[in-house]
């Protein structure tokens, strides 16, 4: 039996919990200084009839991993050159800077080729390639193409310094769309603590047919399309990743899991994406020109989640911030996202539902498509600021005794503020400082503050709160003063169903549906956007 089938096996793999489906109305939140509501229910108009089942946890034993090499002294030697690379193995057949492998066993390759490949051809078989200070580069394909083998280990040898390259446009060399630096048909782990980098102006990284799994080693990936990409599943256990990619930074188009390693994204269109995304630790630093984390899938009875269990994140997006087209599960870890300025996106968006039982979670963006979590074990609370603050603004929770929840300055300009911790309890009173003004909130139950932002520097479609008013009006109260409990508040508007001064960004809003949100289309948004999962809206 084969170490990844043993690892296949012996995965575990726990998914729990059944959670009812429940239709929630959208209620938006909105003020002239700060406001929420203390009302317990939440997600927008993008409600769905399906929960997603909930927490994935994935441990793996270390020692499943373990290449070859690791119980064996037998290496073949290969020594790369453009002047004749050579080995003494009849496995080995070398055609100009052509190599190919074929049978089982150790590879160790040192040197260079200034236009050449490395091909596994081993059908059946399990094959480490070792690379020891290499330098390859291809003008038109695969630097490592696995054509076919059963599992194939790349090890990073100590100290070693690696580097790979694709220089040119891609042109076929057999029936297979070989479109990255290492590609590879069949299962692909990479291991050991070299470096290694990857560069590609024209294609993927380093692309995973089957299962790519990266158990440790330092990556620098620059690359056209995605840096990592695993077809059935991508898996990073360690390691430290510099990533710039035009496309995805980390992609599976089934299953994604980071269990740890120091992960720089500097730069994407999306960050992590698969239709289940599964996050056990590591330290993640990420910059996307569209979403951070996505979950989706083109297969629409696809199960799609995500779930942060651990690990440190700090996501800044012009997209959605975490965008799970299906549900959301927190149960620990410390996240932080710096979400949209537009309000067509949010730096939350999920389709069911979004729970979270662990962990410090903050969110800060645009108030648009503002949403908070619709199920909490611990307190969660969404204010909208009604105005833009920019960027350097300091954000501060503090409690009732004037202790410090979390305080943090933000790196982008925003309208909506997200935070849940487990030191907000359900019967608390909190001060949110935003620059230099302050939000009095009183929690009545773990949820603070429900989705949908409204228009901004304007109210929800009537729903508690609005203007720092009580039930009724356009999002206010009748006299338009007091908090979402009837009391006395500090901004003083009509709570008649007027605009305030200024409106809608000094827009006309658009005209409601009969029956509001009640199971029809929601109305335009601005410049002709549509709310995600709604006709013509965003994915």
């Amino acid at each position: 039996m084969s170490i990844l089938k043993r690892f296949k096996d012996n995965r575990i793999l726990k998914r729990s919990a059944a959670l009812a489906a429940a239709g929630i109305l959208a209620v938006s939140l909105s003020a002239c200084g700060m406001t929420g509501t203390g009302a317990n229910s939440s997600i927008n108009s993008k409600q769905t009839d399906t929960v997603a089942e909930a927490t994935v946890t994935e441990t793996v034993e270390s020692a499943e991993y373990s290449a070859p090499s690791e119980s064996s002294s037998n290496h073949t030697q290969i020594n790369l050159s453009d002047s004749g690379s050579s080995c003494s193995s009849s496995y080995v057949d070398i055609d100009g800077d052509t190599v190919t492998i074929t049978k089982k066993g150790v590879y160790e390759l040192s040197g260079s080729l200034s236009d050449g490949q490395i091909i596994v051809d081993a059908d059946g078989a399990e094959v480490e390639l070792i690379l020891n200070n290499v330098s390859i580069s291809n003008d038109s394909s695969a630097v490592i193409y696995v054509k076919q083998a059963e599992t194939v280990y790349i090890t990073l040898e100590e100290n070693s310094v690696n580097k790979l390259s694709t220089t040119g446009e891609y042109e076929a060399i057999d029936e297979n769309d070989i479109d990255a630096v290492i590609f590879s048909k069949d299962d692909l782990i990479i291991t050991g603590s070299g470096s290694l980098t990857v560069d590609n102006d024209y294609g993927h990284g380093i692309v995973g047919k089957d299962d790519l799994t990266i158990v440790s080693g330092t990556y620098e990936i620059t690359c056209a399309e995605d840096a990592l990409s695993g077809n059935d599943s991508i898996t990073v256990e360690s390691g430290t990743y510099t990533i710039n990619s035009g496309d995805d930074a980390i992609h599976s188009d089934l299953e994604t899991v980071i269990n740890g390693g120091t992960i720089n994204i500097e730069s994407c269109e999306e960050g992590i994406e698969g239709a289940t995304v599964t996050i056990n630790g590591g330290d993640i630093n990420l910059t996307a020109s569209d979403d951070g984390i996505n979950a989706a899938s083109d297969d629409a009875t696809a199960e799609t989640y995500i779930v942060i269990n651990g690990g440190n994140l700090i996501i800044e997006s012009s997209g959605d911030g975490i965008d799970a087209n299906g549900a959301l599960y927190v149960t620990g870890g410390n996240t932080i996202v710096y979400g949209p300025t537009n309000d067509g996106n949010g730096a939350l968006d999920y389709d069911s539902t979004a729970k979270i039982t662990g962990g410090t979670f903050i969110a800060i963006g645009s108030s648009g498509m503002a949403m908070n979590f619709s199920e909490a074990e611990q307190g969660t609370i969404l204010v909208n600021t009604g105005s833009a603050y920019g960027e350097g603004t300091v954000i501060k929770l503090t409690d009732s005794e004037g202790n410090v929840i979390t305080e943090l300055e933000s790196k982008k300009t925003f309208s909506s503020v997200l935070i849940s911790s487990p030191e907000i309890a359900s019967d608390g009173s909190y001060t949110l400082t935003v620059g230099d003004t302050q939000t009095e909130i009183s929690m009545e139950g773990n949820i603070y503050g429900s989705g949908m932002g409204g228009f901004p520097g304007g109210g929800g479609f009537g729903g508690q709160g609005g203007f720092g008013g009580g039930k009724g009006g356009f999002g206010g109260g009748r006299d338009g003063s007091g908090d979402q409990n009837g009391n006395p508040g500090q901004h003083q508007h009509p709570g008649n169903g007027e605009m305030p001064e200024g409106g809608f960004d000094g827009q006309t809003p658009p005209e409601m549906p009969e029956g509001g949100f009640d199971g029809q289309t929601p109305p335009e948004m601005p410049d002709g956007q549509m709310p995600e999962g709604v006709p013509g809206g965003n994915q």
